[in-house]
Order: C-alpha cells, then sequence, then structure tokens
C-alpha cells in the first residue's frame, strides 16, 4: 500500500510540474512572439534595407520594416543583392508608456500603412499596403527600377490608423498619425562602361555584354576551327594528287620499248 500512494504522489507531482513547465514555456513564447501592438511604440524600430549599388534600368528589392528593438524579429534576408540596412525610430504618438494598442485608450486596432514615392524610379509594392500591428514584425517590399543615373531619391512614410474595435456612437475620424518618414538616397549609376570590367553584370542598353562577349568568343573559335579543317583538306587532297601524280610518272618510265619501232629500225 505505502508503495502504490508513493507511485500516485509522484505521479500528481509529476503532473503538477509539466504542467507548470507548459504555463512557463508558453508566457517565454508569448512575450518573443507578442504582437507589435502589446509593445510601447519607443520599443519598436524602424529598419530600412536597400541596395547598395543601383545601376540605371536594373531592377532591385527595397524593404522597410517594423520589427522589436530588441531584435527578436531579424528580417535581413536579402540575397539577391548586397543591402544597406539603416535603423531609425519611430516619432512617438498618443499617450506615453502604454502600448501601441491603447495609445489612444481600449477598443481600437493599429494598423500601419506605408508608402514611397520618387519621380526618378518606377515603384511597385509587393504585397498589403496596410498591414495590422497584431503580429510579431510587419514588412512592406518594394521592386524599384531607376531611370536617370546620379543622385536621385525615393520618399516615402509610414502610417499608423488606429481603427475602433466597436462602431461609436459620435462617428469621429479614427486617430492616424505619421509616425516615420523615409527619404532614401542613390547614387545611380550611368549605362558607361568603367574599368575593371565584369561582363557579367554590367550591360549596355539592351545590350547584354556577357552573352555578347560569349557570342564573338565562339564565331572566332568556329572561324578557326574551319580554317584549321581547311588547311587539312587542303594539304591532304594535294598530297594524294601528288602521290598519285609521282605513282603515274613511275609507270611512265618503266614501260618497255615499242619493239616495232625496233624493227623500223
Amino acid at each position: 500500500m505505502k508503495l502504490l500512494r508513493l507511485q500516485w504522489r509522484a505521479r500528481i507531482v509529476l503532473l503538477v510540474l509539466g504542467v507548470l513547465t507548459g504555463i512557463l514555456l508558453a508566457g517565454c513564447g508569448g512575450s518573443s512572439s507578442a504582437g507589435l501592438a502589446q509593445r510601447q511604440l519607443s520599443a519598436v524600430q524602424v529598419k530600412t534595407e536597400v541596395p547598395s549599388k543601383v545601376q540605371v534600368n536594373h531592377s532591385y528589392d527595397l524593404r522597410v520594416s517594423l520589427v522589436p528593438k530588441d531584435g527578436s524579429q531579424n528580417l535581413s534576408d536579402i540575397v539577391v543583392e548586397q543591402t544597406t540596412i539603416a535603423s531609425a525610430m519611430p516619432t512617438p504618438a498618443g499617450t506615453p508608456g502604454v502600448s501601441i494598442a491603447k495609445a489612444f485608450g481600449a477598443g481600437y486596432a493599429p494598423y500601419a500603412t506605408a508608402a514611397l514615392t520618387s519621380g526618378t524610379f518606377d515603384v511597385t509594392l509587393v504585397g498589403q499596403e496596410t498591414q495590422s500591428l497584431q503580429q510579431p514584425s510587419v514588412v512592406w517590399d518594394w521592386n524599384i527600377t531607376p531611370h536617370q543615373a546620379g543622385a536621385q531619391v525615393i520618399t516615402g512614410a509610414i502610417t499608423v490608423e488606429w481603427l475602433p474595435t466597436k462602431q461609436p456612437n459620435n462617428a469621429l475620424p479614427p486617430p492616424t498619425y505619421t509616425i516615420a518618414t523615409i527619404q532614401q538616397g542613390f547614387d545611380v549609376q550611368g549605362t558607361g562602361l568603367t574599368l575593371p570590367l565584369d561582363p557579367s553584370i554590367v550591360s549596355v542598353g539592351t545590350i547584354d555584354l556577357g552573352s555578347l562577349i560569349t557570342q564573338i568568343l565562339a564565331a572566332l573559335l568556329a572561324a578557326a576551327l574551319i580554317w584549321w579543317v581547311s588547311v587539312v583538306v587542303v594539304r591532304s587532297v594535294g598530297g594524294r594528287r601528288r602521290k598519285a601524280q609521282q605513282r603515274e610518272d613511275a609507270q611512265v618510265g618503266a614501260r618497255p620499248p615499242d619493239r616495232d619501232a625496233y624493227g623500223r629500225r
């Protein structure tokens, strides 16, 4: 009986420890992956990732994101080209010291909107322009294509709108604030060629230098091969003709004398 009681007590203790461990793990997980709306605006940062080098008529990825300041959400996964990352703090809005969701009191759901404009770039948003802050991070991606060389600028802004979760009696406009302004400069390189030159990545207009050089080398190799084959064929045919002529001359020299000619003599 004592052994049975000990076993039951051990099972109860293990069950209680398991429940407490689950609660602790859930609490840790919730704190690390909490939505941005549950954080203070001062605990959030604006991260901008832009290509380090930009060339006319080439497309690149530009990323703007809202992430926790503690670095729990690392979003530097652009691998198409080398990027430059810059971080900035958002402009305070609403009641300080409270979460973003409660910056204007309870009963609001915050949504962030990002927009970029430029007169010398084609700027195309990939994804949704307005996103909820009830997620660990918010990311906007644009495809940008410059059309003029020299110093160019892309500008934009991130605004947050607090939409009421329930329709109020007094239909006032929801609070909307600009929490960040974006002004990104680029030194756009033109189509002129500079040394050292990497033909695999540089193009002039619509001509791909890498493909052009490859085609030229292939044509030169083909011409050299044709010339070499023609020389071999000519030499082979000439040798055969010389050997045939030599055999013919040898046969003529070895022909027996004409007997009628001897008889006439």
